[in-house]
């Protein structure tokens, strides 16, 4: 087997364990650290593959700052995940604790999206054709294309992605916040405002 095929079924074989273990894993900073491992994978295949500005915003921006976020985000709020499941506090989602069909569902429609991409990748009749995913003229993917892209025609959801990080930021740092001064009783404040007066 040549290197280059050797690296790649490796880094592959990282990504793939990497993503595994984000939605296998109880503990929520844990999974966090898989899904940058998996994201640096998926980076350096980009790179393999030949799309090196791509697999550099995907270290820097998924790797990097999203994931970033994600620890703040579970650290912040560990405070309310320690005392119990968010699934257990959540009213909708504490009705899926009592049954255990949504795993069956799950699986199902993983093992419907496995079977469609082997559709795809292999040629199944009813799929679409294999030889249409290989792209026969290779597409500008120039950095100076991808700006125009991006601070042009893409400018709005480029902009509302940004807007999305943020509110999720602001997010945390609301449920994160906690009011340690006791409240005081109507009776306590009205003593306090007569004590108050001349």
């Amino acid at each position: 087997m040549p290197l280059g095929d050797a690296v790649f079924y490796g880094i592959a074989f990282l990504a793939v364990m990497s993503s595994i273990l984000v939605v296998t894993l109880d503990q929520l900073f844990h999974s966090a650290v898989f899904l940058a491992l998996a994201f640096l994978a998926f980076g350096m295949l980009y790179i393999q593959l030949g799309a090196n500005l791509v697999g550099v915003i995907q270290v820097l921006i998924y790797a990097g700052a999203v994931t970033m976020l994600l620890m703040f985000v579970i650290m912040l709020t560990k405070s309310q995940t320690d005392s119990g499941s968010l699934g257990q506090r959540a009213g909708l989602f504490a009705s899926l604790q009592d049954f255990a069909w949504h795993k069956g569902i799950a699986l199902l429609i993983a093992v419907a999206l496995l079977g469609i991409m082997l559709g795809v990748f292999l040629g199944v009749p009813g799929t679409l054709p294999a030889a249409t995913w290989r792209l026969a003229v290779q597409p500008d993917t120039s950095v100076l294309k991808l700006a125009d892209l991006l601070l042009g025609q893409f400018v709005a959801p480029f902009e509302m992605a940004s807007v999305l990080l943020l509110a999720a930021l602001i997010g945390a740092v609301v449920l994160a916040r906690t009011d340690d001064a006791p409240k005081e009783t109507p009776a306590e404040e009205a003593a306090r405002k007569a004590e108050a007066r001349p």
